[in-house]
C-alpha cells in the first residue's frame, strides 16, 4: 500500500510546471500509482483463482515464526495441521507443514513496502498468534502459501473462515471499477 503522502508527494514530483516535460510512460505510472488502486496491484480474481488451484485448505497451530527477521520480508512458521478442508489424503492432522509468510512491522517509518500484489501480515501479530488458515501448494512438510492466502485466526473452526468462490468462466474485465482513461483525462486536464 502506497501511503498518501507519497502519492501526493509522486504526483507533484511528476507533474510539477517547473519540471520539463514528462514521458508518456512515467505520467501513465504516476496515474496508476495514484488513481488505480495500488492495494492489491494483483486483479481480486487472481487471488481468488489462487485459492481454487491451491493444493491444500487447512487450518494449522503454529508451532514456531522465525526470530529477527529484516522487514518487509519473509519469516518461515512452522506448524501443525489442525483441520483440512481440501488436500490430498497424504495430509494428515497433526501433520507437520513449514512455510513462509510476508511480513512487515507495521511501521511506515523503517518498512520500504516495495509495490507488488504481496499481502503483507503484521509480523508481531503473527508472532502472537496461535493458528493460521492458509492454502498451501506443494507437498508437505515443505509448503508454499498460494499468492499470500492466509490469515491469523483465534482458534481452529468446522468450516473454513476463507471462503474459495466458485470459478467463473469468465474472468472480470480488467478494469471493473472504473473507467481508466476518465482518470487519465481528468488528472492531466489540470496540466
Amino acid at each position: 500500500m502506497i501511503p498518501h503522502h507519497a502519492k501526493n508527494r509522486m504526483r507533484e514530483n511528476f507533474c510539477s510546471p517547473t519540471r520539463r516535460r514528462n514521458s508518456g510512460a512515467q505520467k501513465l505510472a504516476v496515474c496508476w500509482l495514484t488513481f488505480a488502486g495500488t492495494d492489491p496491484l494483483l486483479p481480486l480474481h487472481r487471488y481468488q483463482q489462487a485459492r481454487r488451484d491451491a493444493e491444500f485448505h487447512v487450518q494449522v497451530q503454529i508451532q514456531n515464526v522465525q526470530n529477527n527477521v529484516p522487514t518487509p520480508g519473509q519469516a518461515r512458521v512452522d506448524a501443525n495441521v489442525v483441520r483440512i478442508f481440501r488436500g490430498e489424503p497424504s495430509l494428515k492432522p497433526g501433520d507437520e507443514v513449514r512455510f513462509m509468510v510476508s511480513v512487515l512491522t507495521g511501521n511506515e517509518n523503517s518498512d520500504r513496502v516495495p509495490i507488488g500484489g504481496t499481502i503483507w501480515t503484521n509480523y508481531q501479530e503473527l508472532q502472537a498468534a496461535e493458528y493460521l488458515e492458509v492454502f498451501l501448494d506443494r507437498l508437505p512438510p515443505e509448503c508454499a502459501i498460494a499468492l499470500w492466502q492466509q490469515a491469523i485466526i483465534k482458534a481452529p473452526t468446522d468450516r473454513p473462515t476463507m471462503t474459495c468462490p466458485p470459478h467463473s468462466p469468465h474472468p472480470p474485465g480488467r478494469w471493473t471499477c472504473c473507467n481508466p482513461l476518465r482518470l487519465v483525462k481528468r488528472f492531466f486536464s489540470g496540466i
